[in-house]
């Protein structure tokens, strides 16, 4: 699983994270928020993340100043995702943070060329079909496959 932290605690929050996007469209937890609170907020409030799009988490527990959350594929599905952090005191909303952008690359690489004299399974199948069409027996076996009227 990878790690994404999110340092809420600069004055900007950070997004970190290895290579061009937090993680694949479409994984099912693949990756986990580590997101790190400032050092004022509350520990007593109830934490939830709200994506757009996606909806809200379930409530995290705050532990050691962070939040840990694995990102289900019902957020990961989309390319851009914001994100926020929303502290409450039973119903009532007491904190909202600024938003962050999540990005996810494609499941599939489609600015990539296909290699057309790449091996590939397709080519296989093509190979064997026209080797089965070319043999100097094929009028009788063909004549096989005939049924009499």
């Amino acid at each position: 699983m990878r790690t994404v932290k999110i340092d809420y605690s600069l004055a900007n929050p950070k997004v970190s994270y290895d290579g061009s996007a937090i993680g694949i469209q479409g994984e099912h937890r693949a990756s986990e928020l580590v997101i790190i609170l400032p050092p004022d907020m509350p520990s007593e409030l109830e934490y939830r993340l709200a994506f757009d799009p996606g909806g809200m988490s379930d409530t995290l527990s705050l532990m050691d100043g962070e939040l840990r959350y694995e990102l289900p594929q019902s957020i990961t599905r989309h390319e851009v995702v914001s994100m926020n952090i929303e502290g409450y005191e039973g119903a009532a909303r007491i904190y909202k943070s600024v938003m962050v952008e999540l990005y996810f690359d494609e499941a599939v690489d489609t600015d990539s060329p296909v290699d057309a004299d790449g091996h590939s399974i397709g080519a296989e199948v093509a190979e064997n079909t026209a080797a089965r069409h070319t043999h100097s027996n094929k009028d009788i076996l063909d004549g096989f496959g005939e049924t009499d009227g």
